[in-house]
C-alpha cells in the first residue's frame, strides 16, 4: 500500500462566478500536485457563513485546510460575517504551513476597491503566521471586433475556427 500524503482547499465565494474562479484555482495547484498527493475541496458561499452554526462548521474545515482561496468579485470591504468567520478560524488554525489566497474580482473595477480587503487580510495572515497572496482580476480577452463572445468559451475557443 503506498501513503500519500493530503492536501485541503477551502474555497470560500462571493457569487457563482467568484466561486468557479476559485475552483479554476484549486483545478490547476491540484494538477501541478496530484498524483502524488490526494487532493480535496471544500467551498462555501459568503452568504451560508450567516449562519452561525454553519460559520462554525467553516471555521473548524478552515483550520484544517492547507490553502484557503478567498474569491470576491465584488466586495470592497468584507462582510461582517465573513469577518467573523475569519476571526473564528485564523488564532486557532493547526500548526503547519498554511496560505490565504485573495482573488480579486472584476477587472472592470479599480484596484483601489479592494486595498481595504488587501490590507486586512495581509495583516490577519502576517498576524497569524500564515503565508498570503493577493491575484488581480483575470484580463479580459480581447476578440476581434466582428466575434461575438459566447457564454461558456475560453477566447481561444471562440475565435479557433476565426483564424
Amino acid at each position: 500500500m503506498t501513503f500519500h500524503p493530503s492536501f485541503k482547499f477551502m474555497l470560500v465565494y462571493e457569487d457563482r462566478d467568484a466561486g468557479i474562479r476559485a475552483k479554476e484555482m484549486s483545478d490547476r495547484l491540484a494538477s501541478m500536485i496530484e498524483p502524488d498527493c490526494h487532493v480535496t475541496n471544500e467551498a462555501w458561499n459568503f452568504a451560508l457563513l450567516h449562519d452561525p452554526q454553519l460559520r462554525e462548521v467553516a471555521a473548524a474545515e478552515a483550520r484544517e485546510a492547507h490553502m484557503v482561496i478567498i474569491s470576491a468579485r465584488s466586495v470592497d470591504v468584507l462582510p461582517p460575517h465573513v469577518k467573523s468567520w475569519l476571526g473564528e478560524w485564523l488564532p486557532a488554525r493547526s500548526a503547519g504551513k498554511a496560505a490565504l489566497v485573495f482573488l480579486l474580482g472584476d477587472q472592470d473595477q479599480p484596484a483601489s476597491q479592494y486595498t481595504i480587503v488587501h490590507d486586512d487580510l495581509k495583516n490577519l495572515t502576517s498576524i497569524n503566521e500564515m503565508d498570503f497572496f493577493c491575484v488581480p482580476p483575470p484580463k479580459k480577452a480581447s476578440l476581434p471586433p466582428n466575434v461575438i463572445p459566447l457564454p461558456g468559451l475560453s477566447s481561444q475557443e471562440q475565435f479557433s475556427d476565426v483564424v
